[in-house]
């Protein structure tokens, strides 16, 4: 509505169907494939095409990449990361990159002991690799030296510490974030989303984003363009649930088999 360009990639998608309507049925060792394939030059076995993402939010609608999976667990993280750095690329080459880009990487909540799926350990190492070769690709392309991204961790009252069951971290990359800085102050999302309007000279939505206020401690006025370079995995991002490399010692099998039981009764 203030003419500030944007784009979805995945965020509040709520299907993943072919031309006919049909949910996707292949599985989360079939789409690795598939991922490994196309990052090797190959022919995809899966046709680009074949899905597409969908949203009952109309105006969402129409930034929406409809391409870019939302939350399907059975799609690696890898696989969305390939598909924005592509987009990445066409961007540099069109000098057309939106101002505003929103993106899901949904690997990091885990698919239990679905033994369909890779261990929580392998999805979590999956998500942060994605979200670390995103970082990269933007910091090295020419829209890095004034880029902002913000990674907000979703469900983050499932991870309960010592302080508060609601509490999240909140990771920022900028050439005028304090790098290496650690920002106690009180920040919610409310915050994140101020600090965006901020930067792209929106106005606040409501009250509560009027309120808030931009994340000022966060950043600094001296650049630093020194470009982020991602970290490979040290997990295997295809270990399985139930295979040698992901099984529990013979001691533990009671309570693995526990899990596993709880697991199948959450689908």
């Amino acid at each position: 509505r203030h003419g500030v360009s944007a784009k979805d990639w995945g965020e509040y998608t709520n299907k993943w169907t072919d031309a006919a309507g049909k949910n996707d049925t292949h599985t989360w060792t079939q789409w690795y494939q598939n991922t490994k394939a196309q990052e090797a030059g190959q022919p995809a076995t899966i046709p680009a095409d074949q899905y597409h993402a969908s949203t009952d939010v109309p105006s969402l609608s129409t930034i929406l990449n409809p391409q870019f999976p939302g939350f399907q667990l059975q799609i690696p993280d890898q696989y969305r990361a390939d598909l924005f750095l592509n987009d990445l690329k066409q961007a540099e080459k069109g000098n057309n990159l939106p101002q505003l880009n929103i993106l899901t990487l949904p690997a990091d909540h885990t698919a239990g002991t679905d033994p369909s799926k890779p261990t929580p350990s392998a999805m979590v190492a999956d998500n942060d690799l994605a979200v670390g070769r995103i970082v990269d690709g933007i910091s090295h392309s020419k829209y890095g030296k004034d880029s902002a991204v913000f990674v907000m961790e979703d469900d983050s009252q499932a991870g309960v510490d010592h302080v508060d069951g609601h509490r999240q971290p909140t990771l920022v990359w900028s050439p005028y974030a304090k790098k290496g800085a650690v920002v106690n102050n009180y920040y919610t999302q409310l915050n994140i989303v101020r600090t965006i309007e901020q930067i792209l000279s929106l106005p606040p939505m409501g009250q509560m984003d009027l309120a808030a206020q931009p994340m000022f401690d966060a950043f600094t006025d001296k650049a630093d363009t020194a470009p982020y370079t991602a970290v490979p995995n040290q997990i295997p991002l295809d270990t399985l649930n139930g295979t040698a490399a992901a099984a529990a010692p013979a001691t533990a099998q009671p309570a693995t088999q526990a899990w596993a039981d709880w697991s199948k009764k959450q689908d």
